[in-house]
């Protein structure tokens, strides 16, 4: 049996955890499959990230940065916010290109 090369094997891992492509077209697919990834982590998830992996959640509003730090306090330091969505005091959104 072949051996995959690591930097293939790397790849095709990390492209089969990422919010599935039809996010870019559908926003609110992408945004409920973030957050579920977020709050109801499957086992491998959590098991991957036992092994050092860090997940980085692209677009969620601060809210829910700030619920996923009081509830997910476990894995904060696997943990990777990009680009969270602020609300404004006048009711608009803010969209950060930080990482936190």
């Amino acid at each position: 049996m072949k051996k995959i090369p690591i930097g293939i094997a790397l790849v095709l891992a990390m492209s089969a955890t990422q919010s599935p492509a039809a996010g870019e077209d559908n926003p609110e697919a992408a945004g409920i499959y973030t957050r579920n990834l977020l709050f109801n982590p499957s086992e491998s998830l959590l098991e991957a990230e036992s092994r050092g992996r860090i997940t980085i959640y692209d677009s969620i509003d601060d809210s829910e940065v700030e619920d996923a730090l009081d509830t997910q306090f476990g894995r904060i330091e696997n943990m990777m916010f990009v680009r969270i969505r602020r609300t404004l005091d006048n009711g608009g959104v803010d969209e950060s290109d930080d990482c936190e």
